[in-house]
């Protein structure tokens, strides 16, 4: 069964689609722990006691489909959604998907499955530099998603210290001809929505042929979700 932590309407805060009316439908579990994790109710059961409510996608679509049917971006997050048991959800995606819904996933890049990609409107990968502390980047998922869904898909770091700026460098240099040719949007962020961090990074940043983009949260900036 699907773990649902919550679900709620509010204006997309991160990544290129930032600004847009969206339904966040957030699952409880990850396989990662972040030490900066600013959603960590939806993460660590042993802290919060649980990670959220089993459902059938048959009894979330009688609870929630109302809910759903106000806006036309639908973002599916977390903990991050991949570790949910991949029949229900790919099966909740194409549902939503034919009421018409633009189905958006935000997942850590450590897990990848080529139909739930397919199905997907726009993905966005999180790759976790060395500040979240949880090891290296699975480069081997991340060639998967470049593999199949360059066309609707963007990265977005968060980055906190120089050894993340030195790692997302070190990436940028790797990934430099296929995210040239493809013109891979790059997201840019201060971990916490720091300003003064960002507005280092945006300094240093002016001098690149890439699609990068130093953005806010805006949700943090507008007090929302």
């Amino acid at each position: 069964m699907l773990v649902v932590n919550e679900v709620f309407t509010s204006l997309q805060g991160e990544g290129l689609l930032i600004g847009q009316p969206t339904t966040f439908i957030r699952f409880g579990g990850c396989n990662l722990r972040c030490v900066w994790c600013d959603t960590k109710y939806a993460v660590d059961p042993v802290a919060y006691g649980k990670l959220g409510e089993p459902f059938t996608v048959d009894l979330f679509m009688d609870r929630y489909k109302d809910l759903c049917s106000k806006t036309t971006a639908i973002c599916f997050t977390g903990g991050d959604p991949m570790v949910q048991p991949r029949n229900e959800f790919l099966d909740l995606i194409t549902r939503l998907n034919a009421m018409g819904k633009v189905t958006t996933l935000e997942t850590a890049a450590t897990l990848y499955d080529e139909d739930i990609c397919k199905e997907l409107a726009w993905v966005t990968l999180s790759p976790k530099l060395p500040s979240a502390e949880v090891g290296s980047m699975n480069y081997d998922v991340i060639n998967d998603y470049l593999a199949t869904c360059t066309d609707k898909l963007q990265f977005k770091f968060v980055v906190q210290h120089d050894e993340d700026e030195q790692e997302l460098m070190k990436f940028t240099e790797g990934y430099y001809d296929i995210l040239k040719k493809r013109n891979i949007p790059i997201v840019i962020q201060a971990v916490d929505g720091d300003m003064d961090i960002l507005k280092k990074l945006a300094s240093l940043g002016t001098n690149t042929n890439l699609n990068v983009r130093f953005l806010p949260r805006l949700h943090s900036l507008l007090n929302m979700r």
